[in-house]
């Protein structure tokens, strides 16, 4: 098996951790990549990079993307074990319905590229 492949059958069963039924519901954002460990790095840039794939022009909001992939990639760099989040957005709540989209949404881009 490829690296590549490796590494989509990764980001899939991430993905798919995301989605599954929570004990409570609705799950917090922070307590969701929490339960993902590491691969909360992966299933946060997948969903960063959702809008850049949009056909419209995104104004200011590609410099907040930007700043995000830039704080994620110094989380990275340093060798953080787990993301680190503005307590903010850690307690959004997300529906089993809205993270099961979410999913979808990511999965369909995913399967359209190279």
């Amino acid at each position: 098996m490829s690296d590549a492949t490796s590494q989509f059958d990764d980001l899939v069963a991430t993905l798919n951790q995301f989605a599954a039924p929570a004990a409570t519901e609705p799950l917090a954002f922070g307590d969701a990549l929490d339960s993902l460990g590491h691969n909360a790095y992966t299933l946060t840039a997948t969903l960063a990079i959702l809008p850049f794939l949009q056909p419209i022009p995104l104004g200011l909001f590609a410099l907040v993307g930007s700043a995000a992939f830039v704080a994620l990639g110094l989380q990275l760099y340093k060798g953080e074990a787990n993301l680190a989040l503005p307590q903010k957005i850690r307690t959004v709540t997300l529906s089993l319905r809205m993270r099961q989209a979410l999913v979808n949404t990511c999965l369909k881009h995913h399967s359209i590229l190279p």
